[in-house]
């Protein structure tokens, strides 16, 4: 050794040590066991054969001589066979040695020769020879068996390592491993002594942080802390578990088994698992280790030994599934253990030993897998495996089964816990079913526990021990469920049998596919299709003793599968859930569309069931046998009790409604039976299931109607054969099929006593008191054929009868009707007097009522089947609702049904007893007709073939009812009715009448109008044939005496008198007995029968008696008008026996109008148009009557029947009224909604008083400004319709509005026109179309320049037909359009400064009243004179200056605009006079915000600054703004961005700088030299605003650097990259 290496100070001398060479590499296995012999064996690179002499020893050192080395050592050996496959081999005896602690490997490779001993590497003296398990859980207090001969002790430590054992360390204090470390080794923990051997020992350890997967070495100091003895190598492994616990227990010898574990780290879809053959009892038996040279993830299966790998699947969580394992060679009775590596196909890590084990059972079914708490209880086992060979298996129950049983040791009972053991009756060698029948004793078992069931298979043979089946077994006293089928839904209702451990509020159940018995809080969540929430039991009163009920969310359940009824008898206590055995069934079937079916060949069921399909079968069984649930193979044959399975088929058309034809012509009349269904029939993957519902053979054929709650209601029914007067029937809720001796008594609200039938078949009748049942229930007719002579039960049949909680339809005047008219629309409202009903009862009309329909709610029912559902709301102190009857049939008298609970699930819609009447009628303008012959009744109906050619019509006295039975001819009765007439009128239109032949009817009494619509004939109502019948249209008139009166109109003044026109001369209306009065009440107080009424204000006068004038032949009636509205109508109110008290007033129809002034006021332009849109406005100018309690609306036709100043908006015809708002004196402003008025009209406003508004059709689609000028074009947009080729319009002055177009009527079909007429309007033109818009071309020339014209538009053109209401719309004015003065504007850019000067051609501006202009974003068009400057928005108006003819100028200040903007040329050519308003020049000019570049030269060099930017104001510019160089600036630019082009312009460049004052560079290498070029700028850059040209300019030098400076006006720049100018 140099020990100073390259310095010269020391040499290289001799240390006497001495490094001999040597072949071996390695020690195959670093540890040993001393006690006996071992073979040492070590590692070699030398060829098979080498070192056949050599020698090794193992010592405590190693002696470089042959046989020098002393102390603890073994003897010397010689090698067998020297080296063999690399590995040279030397059998030691190593008795003797120390345990636990390091050796030395000593080999001298060529025995006697020169060549002495070296030392190959150390080995450890291991005194521990097995562990148990080999795997172990990652978690805490994970104990192992140690098996450990002579040397350990309390003192003894042990560690996981998964590199090598640290034998520097004495102490036996290994530490404890942070961070990363802790995932490769554990802290070191002592041993504690086991027993019941000396050398059994428990090591525990933490293992909750090791890596998952791997095998860690076992490192042991044997003597810790107390001794000096080092860590060392103990040989063993032990693997890591990614498992922390294995679900299944047992599985069975078959394929396709499934393991479920827990694992929350280390597992993935890679993961890789096999089961391997394990031995647990002293017999020894071949156990297969988890080979752990396998790092790929396959393992093949190797008969009972083994099975095959498979993947780990992920189910939720940290549940993962070990699936689809091959058991079916495994040996039944034996255990297996998990072997896993845990990344599969990636070669990193291999299979190991998990730790846990699982029995394979080979039992595949128990039943039952509930029994009661009582001595030998049965189970049947399927067993296959059972009593093997000589022995007989023995079995029992316990929470947890003792796998260390074996040799058939005969286990006692443990109260709670277990049963006592017990063995198959056997023989040996049989598995037949008495063979493997399982009594068990299960007195001390707790009710509500769950038991696993433990079999060993061999019994008294020690070979297998007692396993965990998997199977468990429920002890409960639950022996029924009702109904066995459920719906997959909510609140599905389940009743159980249970005589004893079930609680109220306390038990829960739940229903599942499995019911998780590791779970005994007494909760459980749903998941979808597996299971449901749990739900508590409860009991309702009318449940017998034993019962109890639950109402189960079976929502998500799959339908056609049956489900385990799992329990929890306490609930939160202890007790599990448990399976009671009792499937039950998800049932598909929805709905049995009969509880009833007959005696026949071909007996209907039919079943609403979505997933049915051809291949579904189906069958009845009497209700006393349960359905077949373990029949797969949906075959049934007939017998007594049942009917032959049959298939199903589609019901018509209708999806999801399946019908079967079943031969029950062996099954008994009168008995009950389940519906089984089984959903694939002869497929095997659905079983028949109970679908919950039970169908009664029945006798009675026709029944069901509505009836009153009270005594003596006649029930009727048709029963052909089987009824007898033995036969009981009655009225209930649910039938009580327990019943079978027929006496029911009353029961309240379920039901009616039970009676006996009277009559004969088929005829029968029973007469039930109803008064104690609920209004607004459907109850079902219930019957016992053979009554108390026999033993048949009550039945349902399909046949419902409802208690009508409605006592009639209010009608102010006529009292309680039975039925109503309504008019084909929206809120159409029916009142009913219903003392039990509430807001939340519910109703709709229908053909039929669905008595099905429970939830208050019936949407999609609308059109000829009736109205949609409505909640009752108080109308008045009345119950009633709205209909929107538009989509039901005209002349059609509805059912009105009733759901009295609504939303609430008890009742149903239900047949009140009245009906609605549909009418095609929709009006009258008649309140009244005279009591003559051929009297005029005019009817308006819904649309010209809404009353066809058939209707009748006749008059009926308000007492009665319309004949809606009838649909044949009505006979003239006296005062009662008039006979039935077909109307009369033109079938093309609207209107119709009928000459009343009314001289049998009684003046001063009131008819309703009876309409039959198809009289004869029969109609199509809903795609089915039906006869329409009479009903009540709603309408009804007032037989009048008073025919007409004179004058019609009166002033608010006293003593405004009248003359009478009167039936039969003065004898219609007597003097001094007939009163009458006026009213604006919008109807005559009818309900005063004395004929005195009083004065109230302004809305009526006081009656008063009819006289006879002085000198006059004709009757009379004054009134004091004095408080009457001006403005207003007044209907004539007539009383025809005054004073007596028969009659009533009567609406005569006769109606007086009170005069006032009334006009639009001109407050904007246009005032009487406004569009057909949201937020219109006009104002009235109103001296007299107009008040804040005002209301007005918009109409085609004042609506003179409204009386309460309310009006509903309808599409096209009226907007809603809205009240007067004051704005000024005599000046009222009403704001309307016009959205849905037809455009192009003229609409009426505040009646009679002839004011009116036009609705505009048109919006402009471009300014509206034209020069004065031949063929002029306006673009028109018809946003509201009501545009086409017809439509005509022509720019005026003023529109005559008076007439429709033309405004100059032509003869009748001759072309419609308009003929110019000077300044004053142009001809007319017609619309075409143009793309989405609409032009119209016309001749401007002669209008005046600067004024405004009004577009006129008549949009129906002129006359077609020659008939005067062929083109009913008048002309309207639409919009105003400017006629500019100003032809071009010169001046295209301007500077944002002051004084820049534009120049404009205007050929009519004079100096003598001078024009003014001025530049805005918008022009103020409602201004007449001088405009001031608004800042960034418009500068002050200037008036012009003449240059040559036609030229102008004007010097404006620009320098508040904004740059980069373009500004309109707004004209007023009067200037500051107000006779002409300003106006949209439709000319502009751009303004540029770069005011001024600056001049300095351009010095030599590609960077030279020669000028900087001015802009013109402070934020004019900034560091967006974008310049370029341009021969022409492209004005169409927005976004600042140019890239160069050649010499025409260079790229845009951003300014720096700040303030006003800014500098730009700019690449100006390819423009051309000695050329000025123009500045064109965007001061916005990026954002919306234009390029402008500056109207500044720079010059491109010729020169190079170093040339004379030369000044000029231009700046000037290099041509060259990156020039600057400053």
């Amino acid at each position: 050794m140099d020990l100073d290496g390259a310095s010269r100070s020391v040499a290289f001398t001799s240390t006497g040590l001495l490094v001999q060479t040597t072949s071996i590499s390695g020690i195959v296995n670093p540890t040993f066991h001393v006690d006996g012999n071992t073979e040492l064996q070590l590692s070699t690179s030398l060829s098979d054969g080498s070192l056949p002499t050599a020698y090794a020893y193992v010592g405590a050192e190693c002696s470089t001589a042959f046989s020098g080395s002393t102390g603890e050592r073994t003897a010397v050996e010689q090698t067998v066979l020297g080296v063999v496959s690399g590995v040279i081999s030397f059998p030691l005896a190593v008795a003797g040695l120390d345990q636990g602690k390091i050796y030395r490997a000593c080999i001298d490779e060529d025995g006697p020769g020169v060549q002495g001993f070296v030392d190959a590497g150390p080995l450890y003296a291991t005194g521990v020879t097995s562990l148990t398990p080999s795997g172990l859980a990652r978690a805490t207090n994970q104990q192992i068996t140690v098996t450990c001969f002579g040397v350990c002790s309390t003192d003894s430590m042990m560690y996981l390592t998964l590199s090598s054992c640290n034998t520097a360390i004495t102490n036996g204090d290994a530490g404890v491993p942070t961070g990363e470390d802790a995932a490769s080794q554990t802290a070191a923990t002592a041993l504690v002594f086991a027993g019941p051997g000396v050398n059994i020992w428990t090591w525990t350890i933490d293992a909750t942080n090791l890596s998952p997967g791997r095998q860690f070495r076992v490192c042991a100091d044997v003597d810790g802390a107390a001794g000096t003895k080092p860590f060392g190598d103990t040989g063993s492994m032990i693997y890591t578990s990614p498992f922390s616990e294995v679900l299944t227990k047992g599985i069975n010898v078959a394929t396709l088994q499934t393991v479920n574990v827990r694992c929350a780290t280390g597992c993935s879809e890679s993961t890789r698992v096999y089961l391997a053959l394990r031995s647990i009892t002293p017999s020894n038996l071949y156990v297969k280790v988890c080979d752990s040279t396998v790092n790929d993830g396959v393992m093949r299966s190797n008969g009972n030994e083994n099975t095959g790998s498979v993947t780990l699947v992920h189910k939720s969580g940290d549940l993962w599934a070990v699936e689809n394992i091959d058991a079916s060679a495994l040996i039944a009775g034996r255990y297996y253990g998990l072997c896993t590596d845990v990344d599969g196909p990636v070669a990193n890590l291999a299979f190991g030993d998990t730790g846990f084990m699982v029995y394979v059972s080979g039992l595949e079914a128990i039943s039952p897998q509930a029994i009661r708490q009582a001595f030998a209880q049965e189970i049947q086992l399927t067993c296959p495996y059972c009593n093997p060979n000589n022995d007989i298996t023995q079995a029992y129950i316990a929470l947890e089964c003792d796998t260390s049983l074996y040799f058939g040791f005969n286990l006692p009972a443990t109260a709670s816990v277990n049963s006592p053991t017990n063995r198959l009756p056997g023989p040996a060698g049989v598995t037949d079913p008495d063979a493997t029948k399982l009594y068990i004793d299960a007195r001390t078992l707790d009710l509500g526990g769950v038991y696993h069931l433990c079999v060993d298979l061999d019994g008294s043979n020690a070979k297998m021990a007692m396993g965990d089946t998997s199977f468990v077994v429920y002890v409960t006293a639950m022996t029924s469920l009702k109904p066995w089928g459920i719906l997959p839904a909510a609140n599905q209702t389940v009743v159980m049998t249970c005589s004893s451990g079930c609680v109220t509020g306390v038990s829960v159940a739940y229903v599942g596919t499995d019911c998780d018995y590791t779970v005994s809080n007494g909760e459980m969540t749903a998941l979808a299709g597996t299971r449901t929430p749990h739900a508590s039991f409860n009991k309702p009163a009318d449940l017998a003793t034993d019962d109890y009920q639950v109402d189960i969310d079976a929502e998500g359940m799959i339908p056609g599968k049956h489900y385990s009824f799992c329990t929890d008898l306490d609930g939160s206590g202890s007790l599990p859930w448990g399976n009671s055995d009792l499937p039950v069934y998800a049932s598909p079937v929805t709905k049995t569309w009969y509880y009833a079916f007959y005696s026949s060949t071909t007996s209907e069921v039919r079943l609403s069931c979505e997933l049915c399909t051809v291949e579904t079968r189906l069958y009845l069984i009497d209700e006393q046998n349960l359905c077949d649930f373990a029949d797969f193979a949906g075959q049934k044959t007939g017998s007594a009790d049942q009917a032959a399975s049959v298939g199903v088929s589609p019901f018509g058309d209708n999806t999801g409604i399946v019908v079967g034809f079943l031969d029950t012509t062996a099954l008994t009349t009168g008995l009950r039976f389940r519906v089984c269904i089984d959903l694939d029939g002869v497929a095997t993957d659905y079983a028949f299931g109970d679908v919950g519902f039970q169908v009664y053979m029945a006798a009675v054929t026709a029944s069901g109607g509505t009836i009153s709650p009270a005594s003596g209601q006649e029930i009727t029914m048709t029963c052909a054969s089987g009824c007898s007067t033995d036969t009981m029937a009655y009225l209930a809720i649910t039938c009580d099929s327990t019943i079978t001796d027929g006496v029911i008594v009353a029961n309240g609200i379920l039901n009616s006593a039970a009676v006996n039938l009277v009559g004969a078949s088929p005829d029968w009748t029973a007469t039930i008191d109803a008064s104690s049942l609920q209004p607004g229930r459907h109850y079902r007719l219930c019957t016992d054929l053979d009554g108390a002579t026999g033993t048949m039960p009550m039945g349902s049949n399909d046949f419902l009868w409802y208690v009508s909680g409605v006592s009639g339809l209010p009608h102010y005047k006529f009292g309680l009707k039975q039925q109503q008219g309504v008019l084909r629309a929206t809120g159409q409202v029916v009142r009913l007097v219903c003392a039990d009903c509430t807001n939340t009862s519910a109703v709709y009309l229908g053909l039929t009522c669905d008595s099905t329909d429970f939830d208050g709610s019936r949407t999609g029912g609308s059109g000829h089947g009736g109205a949609d559902s409505s909640p009752l709301a108080d109308y008045d102190g009345v119950w009633g609702a709205a209909f929107d009857v538009t989509g039901m049939a005209l002349g059609v008298s509805y059912q009105l049904c009733l759901d009295m609970d609504g939303a609430g699930q008890d009742l149903a819609f239900g047949f009140t007893g009245q009906t609605i009447y549909v009418s095609a009628i929709v009006s009258t303008p008649n309140v009244a007709v005279s009591n003559s012959f051929g009297a005029n009744l005019d009817l308006s109906c819904e649309s010209s073939s809404a009353c066809p050619s058939t209707a009748l019509m006749y008059l009926a006295r308000w007492s009665t009812e319309c004949a809606i039975a009838t649909s044949a001819q009505i006979f003239a009765s006296g005062a009662a009715q008039t006979a039935a007439a077909l109307l009369q009128g033109d079938t093309s239109t609207t209107s119709r009448y009928q000459e009343v032949d009314a001289t049998g009817l009684a003046f001063g009494e009131t008819y309703q109008i009876c309409v039959d619509l198809d009289g004869f004939s029969s109609s199509t109502v809903g795609g089915a044939t039906y006869a329409k019948t009479f009903g009540w249209t709603g309408i009804s008139v007032y037989l009048t005496s008073v025919t007409a009166v004179t004058p019609l109109k009166i002033d608010n003044a006293a003593a405004q008198e009248i003359t009478l026109t009167c039936i039969n001369g003065n004898a219609g209306c007597p003097q001094s007995a007939t009163s009458i009065y006026l009213t604006s009440e919008g109807r005559c107080e009818d309900l005063i029968y004395d004929g005195s009424q009083t004065t109230s204000n302004s809305s009526r006068t006081i009656s008063t008696i009819v006289f006879q004038p002085t000198g006059t032949t004709q009757q009379a009636v004054q009134f004091d008008a004095t408080a009457l509205r001006v403005g207003d109508l007044y209907e004539l109110c007539v009383d025809y026996d005054g004073a007596t008290t028969s009659l009533g007033f009567g609406q005569s129809g006769v109606k007086l109008y009170v005069a006032g002034p009334m006009l639009i006021a001109a407050v904007r332009q246009l005032p009487r148009t406004v569009d057909p849109s949201s937020a219109q406005y006009v104002v009235l100018e109103c001296s007299l009557g107009c008040s804040e309690n005002s209301t007005a609306y918009v109409a085609l036709t004042c609506d003179t029947s409204s009386w309460d100043g309310a009006k509903a908006a309808t599409a096209g015809s009226n907007t809603a009224s809205v009240p007067l708002t004051q704005v000024g004196s005599n000046m009222w402003r009403v704001d309307f909604d016009a959205t849905g008025l037809a455009p192009g009209e003229g609409a009426q406003f505040s009646g009679d008083a002839g004011v009116s508004v036009y609705m505009n059709p048109f919006t402009p689609a471009m300014a509206m400004a034209l020069p004065a000028a031949s063929s002029q074009e306006l673009i028109l947009s018809c946003i509201w319709g009501g545009c086409s080729t017809s439509s005509g319009a022509y720019l005026a002055l003023t529109c005559d509005i008076s007439a429709g177009f033309p405004g100059f009527a032509k003869t009748s079909g001759g072309a419609p026109e308009v003929d110019a007429n000077g300044e004053e309007n142009t001809e007319n033109g017609f619309l075409q179309a143009s793309g989405s818009d609409w032009s119209l071309t016309l001749d401007t020339s002669l209008l005046i320049e600067g004024s405004y014209y009004v577009l006129c538009a008549d949009m129906d053109g002129g006359p077609g037909s020659g008939q005067p209401d062929s083109n009913p719309l008048l002309v309207g004015e639409t919009l105003e359009v400017y006629i500019t003065s100003v032809q071009s504007l010169l001046t295209q850019v301007i500077l944002a400064a002051d004084q820049q000067r534009l120049v404009l051609s205007c050929t009519s501006c004079n100096e003598t009243i001078p024009t003014e202009v001025y530049l805005s974003d918008v022009c103020d068009t409602s201004a007449d004179g001088s405009v001031q400057a608004i800042l960034g928005s418009r500068t002050a108006s200037v008036t012009l200056q003449p240059l040559s003819h036609p030229l102008w100028e004007v010097l404006v200040d620009a320098s508040h605009l904004a740059g980069g903007r373009d500004y309109r040329l707004c004209v007023d050519q009067d200037g500051n006079e107000t006779r002409l308003r300003g106006g949209d020049a439709q000319l502009s000019v751009s303004v540029s915000g770069v005011v001024a570049v600056g001049s300095a030269p351009l010095m030599p060099g590609p960077a030279e600054a020669r000028a900087g930017v001015q802009c013109s104001a402070q934020g004019a510019c900034s560091s967006v703004s974008k310049v370029y160089l341009a021969k022409s600036c492209d004005t169409s630019l927005s976004t600042g961005i140019v890239s160069a082009s050649g010499e025409e312009y260079s790229s845009s460049f951003a300014m720096s700088g700040s303030g006003t004052d800014f500098t730009v560079a700019v690449n100006t290498s390819r423009l051309q030299p000695g050329r000025h070029y123009k500045v064109c700028a965007d001061v916005d850059g990026l954002d919306p605003l234009l390029m402008v040209d500056s109207l500044q300019e720079v010059f491109i030098s010729p020169l190079v650097p170093g040339h004379p400076k030369i000044d000029g006006p231009w700046p000037s720049v290099q041509r060259a990259p990156a020039q600057v100018w400053a």
